[in-house]
């Protein structure tokens, strides 16, 4: 039976662990368990997993400081999983790069849609990617703008100077959607579909934290910018020079 994907549980509670890995291997995803970060990285080193499950409090890292080192090294989802349920802590999470964040106790199946949405983004975008390749017989798969050639499928902004990012599933997501649509105003509520798979709330920062994140990394001035700019009232536009 063909795998749903691979993902890697890192949790110091064997109780979680083994409550998720029941629970996921039935689903058909293929498991990895790690009970540390030094488990995690040793883990990653023999084998590429589609996403990351990770609690923020392990005996010998900090989740945070964890994400923003995966974040840059891999361009696997990251759901954080977390003991606590103040929304700073999703806030930070979801600056950092992370995905998603849920807070223990949690239902496995509300876990299962959360990892369903985000793995069906990137299978959503390889197909279209692929869609978009193949009608020209090996055209670039990259979307260009500015000094900026941006590959939706391995989730990587090459600049210029052969400078690389690796963004998270959602930034990736919110650019190639927002490029798409240069020049057209978007609400958060149309961002948000397109990144999440859910309808905006209000109060919901989602989507005004993935776009101070490519801000960050694809403005000269993230103070003053002119590749996404904020249209007050009504949401974001592209106006990044496409070529």
């Amino acid at each position: 039976m063909e795998s749903a994907g691979k993902i890697l549980i890192v949790d110091d509670d064997a109780d979680i662990t083994g409550l998720l890995d029941a629970y996921l291997s039935a689903e058909r995803y293929e498991l990895l368990i790690a009970h540390s970060a030094n488990e995690m990285w040793a883990a990653l080193a023999e084998t590429s997993v589609d996403l990351i499950l990770l609690d923020i409090i392990l005996p010998d890292a900090d989740g945070f400081q964890l994400t923003t080192r995966l974040r840059s090294m891999t361009g696997a989802a990251i759901i954080l999983i977390s003991r606590k349920s103040e929304n700073i802590d999703e806030i930070v999470g979801l600056e950092l790069g992370a995905d998603d964040y849920v807070t223990k106790p949690f239902q496995p199946r509300n876990l299962l849609a959360r990892i369903r949405s985000v793995l069906r983004r990137y299978g959503d975008r390889a197909a279209r990617d692929g869609a978009d390749t193949g009608s020209e017989g090996g055209a670039a798969r990259t979307l260009a703008f500015g000094r900026w050639r941006f590959d939706p499928t391995t989730h990587r902004l090459l600049s210029e100077n052969g400078d690389e990012t690796v963004l998270s599933a959602n930034e990736s997501a919110l650019l190639r959607h927002m490029v798409k649509n240069a020049g057209t105003v978007l609400s958060r509520d149309e961002l948000m579909e397109a990144t999440t798979g859910r309808s905006w709330e209000y109060m919901d920062r989602t989507v005004d934290i993935l776009i101070a994140r490519l801000r960050k990394k694809v403005e000269d001035n993230p103070a003053r910018p002119t590749v996404i700019k904020t249209v007050r009232g009504v949401g974001y536009v592209f106006s990044g020079d496409k070529s």
